[in-house]
């Protein structure tokens, strides 16, 4: 995806300012991290950073990011926001690097609401997923699908199933690298959402 700088809408400094991101096919705005760290850095040199490791564990790494800095008025202005991701829905890449990740992804989820950046705007981190455009599935492990070979089950069937069957791993490995927001099948878009959503959120919880 081509990447430039975009004038971007900040209600906190009540005009526009440029930072290096793309839009996606949905029309959502997606910030580079270094792009978005870059500008914080120059900004608010003063700014206090301070991250709180949740969770260390690779299906779901967890990280809180605390911002806090004095804005042109004098008034000190803090926010704190939450990054969380897992290393099967990670480009090759940063499968290694979950937890930097979820840091990465608190960040850049603070800086932009410190910014007062339009709602429709996210860290190229940040999977399309779980962005406020996903469908948001209540109980993804008890979700049944209805599509594919694992039409009928579970989600948390499905990935038993996944383990024993070299067909169902490949397939089931295939479904964790779409991105369900790209699927023009509503069944399959959500199926899709559950799956992933499932396994980011629930598999460091023991339901595997």
């Amino acid at each position: 995806m081509m990447k430039s700088y975009i004038a971007i809408q900040s209600t906190l400094f009540n005009g526009v300012i440029d930072l290096v991101g793309y839009t996606d096919m949905q029309g959502n705005i997606r910030l580079t991290h270094t792009s978005i760290y870059a500008y914080m850095s120059r900004t608010f040199p003063q700014m206090s950073m301070e991250f709180d490791v949740r969770s260390t564990d690779v299906n779901h790494a967890v990280v809180v990011c605390r911002l806090r800095s004095k804005i042109f008025d004098g008034s000190v202005r803090t926010v704190t926001e939450i990054g969380e991701t897992s290393a099967s829905l990670l480009p090759d890449k940063f499968k290694g690097y979950p937890v930097q990740v979820a840091q990465y992804i608190a960040f850049d989820r603070a800086a932009i609401k410190y910014l007062g950046l339009p709602s429709n705007t996210y860290s190229t981190f940040e999977p399309p997923y779980f962005t406020e455009n996903a469908i948001r599935i209540p109980d993804p492990a008890n979700y049944v699908l209805g599509f594919g070979i694992f039409r009928n089950r579970t989600v948390q069937q499905a990935f038993e199933e996944a383990k024993y069957s070299e067909a169902s791993h490949a397939t089931m490995d295939l479904y964790l690298h779409i991105d369900p927001a790209t699927e023009k099948d509503p069944v399959k878009r959500e199926g899709l959402y559950a799956i992933q959503q499932y396994l980011a959120l629930y598999r460091s919880r023991g339901c595997q």
